[in-house]
């Protein structure tokens, strides 16, 4: 079904791919000790990705 697809594409962007504080998906991966962290290139957060 399409409706669940969408939906799963959402939640995987907003998971993996967006930055919480600023929207972009100008993000990437960084593995600091045992966790793994999301890191915003535009704003510079960070935050825990459960992988």
């Amino acid at each position: 079904p399409p409706k669940r697809l969408k939906k799963a594409i959402v939640n995987y962007v907003n998971t993996y791919i967006k930055c919480v504080q600023c929207n972009s998906p100008d993000t990437h991966f960084i593995k600091y000790d045992r966790t793994t962290l999301l890191k915003c290139q535009a704003c510079g957060a960070t935050r825990p990705v459960k992988l």
